[in-house]
């Protein structure tokens, strides 16, 4: 179901980082078919590897690590999913992030991806001991790409945005500009604290049934834009130019991908069905294990 999206302030602007809670798969998919907004998403680079690298990633820590499933019934339901996703995460064309010097590369192609007006989206929660509602923390690695682009003559608007389950709305945050943020004279790491209390903030947020805020700070703009609702032109930068082949070769416009990327998603709903029905068939206690 397409969650309702609600704007806090203005859209979002070509050449922006996004950030989201993951809410396991929830949160990348949510953003791949329903943001109609041109971006990239960071993700893990196992998710970017060969089958093996996707499937011992899937099966030991997605599933086993994250989502504490038993390690045996995961590495049986990866046997299937693992081409799956792997072939879905290629069409998302990733960036890949990495926990060690590598990450250079990361900031590279990201670089690259914001001058040509692509927007970046990443889930900067610490999920090591699974996805939760309230996010304890956030790894600082988008305030470092954040301060690339400062270096580069790029102040990056940052759009906090939490995606929030129990009704189905996806709320995104004012804009706030790195070079903002660096005036009130915070490391990286504090950074990267303060945005995470405010998207946690963020899900505590009330609404009317025609999604107008009613708890809010004071001040704050409001305006509402259902999950379907195109972006106007005019939010796409008065200078921007794109080209046919461009709209033709932009993944997040591409109708047949679209549709491929729509029948691999409904061989994993079938999948996941399955996988429900394995569970309601094991004791309660070797799913603990």
């Amino acid at each position: 179901k397409k969650p309702k999206y609600i704007y806090l302030g203005e859209k979002i602007k070509p050449g922006s980082m996004i950030l989201s809670n993951h809410v396991g798969a929830k949160g990348p998919l949510n953003l791949e078919l329903y943001l109609d907004h041109p971006f990239r998403l960071w993700g893990t680079y196992e998710m970017n590897s060969n089958l093996k690298s996707v499937y011992k990633y899937l099966s030991e820590i997605y599933f086993h690590q994250k989502k504490h499933w038993n390690l045996t019934l995961a590495r049986i339901v990866c046997v299937i999913a693992a081409p799956l996703l792997r072939l879905f995460y290629r069409g998302l064309n990733l960036i890949s992030t990495y926990p060690d010097y590598r990450f250079r590369e990361t900031l590279k192609v990201s670089l690259d991806a914001i001058k040509n007006n692509q927007s970046i989206a990443l889930f900067p929660e610490d999920s090591s001991d699974g996805y939760h509602d309230k996010l304890k923390n956030f790894h600082r690695g988008f305030v470092v790409f954040a301060d690339r682009c400062l270096k580069n003559g790029i102040d990056l608007p940052i759009y906090v945005a939490y995606l929030r389950k129990s009704d189905k709305r996806f709320i995104i945050d004012k804009p706030l500009y790195y070079s903002e943020i660096l005036k009130e004279g915070l490391t990286k790491q504090e950074i990267a604290d303060k945005l995470c209390v405010r998207m946690n903030e963020l899900a505590t947020f009330e609404f009317d049934e025609n999604n107008n805020l009613i708890t809010t700070e004071k001040g704050a703009e409001v305006m509402p834009v259902a999950a379907s609702e195109e972006i106007e032109s005019e939010d796409m930068g008065a200078n921007e130019v794109r080209s046919p082949e461009t709209e033709v070769n932009d993944v997040h416009i591409n109708s047949e991908e679209k549709n491929e990327r729509s029948e691999i998603l409904t061989r994993l709903q079938n999948i996941k069905t399955e996988i429900k029905e394995i569970v309601h068939q094991k004791p309660v206690n070797e799913l603990k294990n």
